[in-house]
């Protein structure tokens, strides 16, 4: 399996910069692990510390340590699990992505592997119709970032 700065390079739309000023610290990393009550997939950690929340092909990719032009992870989630704000995101997904339309990219957490699937959560459905249609999209965060790059790449 490649890593992310391996799919990165192959992608002449985005440049990896060799040394990202606001990468999130392992301290941010164990911060957000624990007010998710989830393990990260190190691909997806790895990617953080490359890019952290750009967004890549047109997605607004969160971000593990907060910054003004970008969404924060463990906030946005908190929130969308919040019965209040009305996604009832269930607390063994993780949005890490969004899209314009509110579609949410989630690692499926009850999978139970380092590299979990990537799940949709659409926050223009009600929530059984999401616990009905939630299914692998992708087999894991570097799978779809291949696939979000390829698409870019097509375009």
């Amino acid at each position: 399996m490649y890593s992310p700065r391996q799919v990165l390079a192959r992608s002449v739309r985005v440049s990896v910069p060799s040394n990202l000023g606001s990468a999130p610290t392992d301290a941010d990393i164990a911060a957000a692990e624990r007010a998710l009550g989830h393990v990260l997939p190190p691909a997806f950690v790895e990617f953080q510390r490359l890019l952290g929340g750009r967004t890549v092909t047109g997605l607004d990719v969160l971000r593990l340590a907060t910054s003004s032009r970008a969404s924060d992870l463990v906030e946005s989630n908190l929130a969308w699990r919040s019965p209040r704000h009305g996604l009832a995101l269930p607390a063994d997904l993780v949005a890490f992505a969004r899209d314009e339309s509110g579609v949410l990219f989630c690692f499926d957490l009850r999978a139970d592997r380092a590299e979990p699937p990537v799940v949709l959560w659409d926050s223009q459905s009600d929530v059984d119709e999401n616990l009905r249609d939630l299914r692998p999209l992708h087999a894991s965060f570097i799978a779809w970032l291949e696939a979000e790059l390829d698409l870019a790449a097509a375009a």
